[in-house]
């Protein structure tokens, strides 16, 4: 089965493809916020951030807090490779619905103002 916007090789021409990537131009490493360490009773502590962001699949990082070592990963992303084709739509859908026919008026299923009156008289002659 062949994944639309794939490139339609066999499985081994991908991954010589994937070989021949740079492991280093896939990443971007950076150290975020103040990267002095301050020293206090408990040790030396540094408020600074390394974040690590893939460039081949943006939305993919991973933080690490320099001073307590604690990582997290995250993806928020749409499950495509940068240079991959999208599969969801580009254009909006098409019209869904016109403007509806006027429907043509009818009188109402109810005896006229005239015809009640009518009928009331009918009613006292019987009696």
């Amino acid at each position: 089965m062949q994944v639309p916007g794939g490139s339609g090789g066999s499985k081994d021409e991908e991954k010589e493809e994937e070989a021949i990537v740079d492991a280093m131009e896939c990443w971007r490493i950076r150290l975020v916020g103040d990267s002095v360490s301050y020293t206090d009773l408990e040790g030396s502590r540094s408020p600074g951030v390394v974040a690590v962001e893939s460039l081949r699949w943006p939305g993919a990082a991973t933080v690490v807090q320099q001073s307590t070592g604690v990582v997290s990963n995250i993806y928020v992303g749409y499950g495509l490779r940068k240079d991959q084709a999208s599969i969801l739509p580009v254009e909006g859908p098409g019209v869904v619905m016109d403007e509806a026919v006027d429907i043509e008026e009818q009188p109402e299923p109810f005896p006229a103002e005239g015809d009640d009156e009518e009928e009331g008289a009918a009613e006292e002659d019987d009696k």
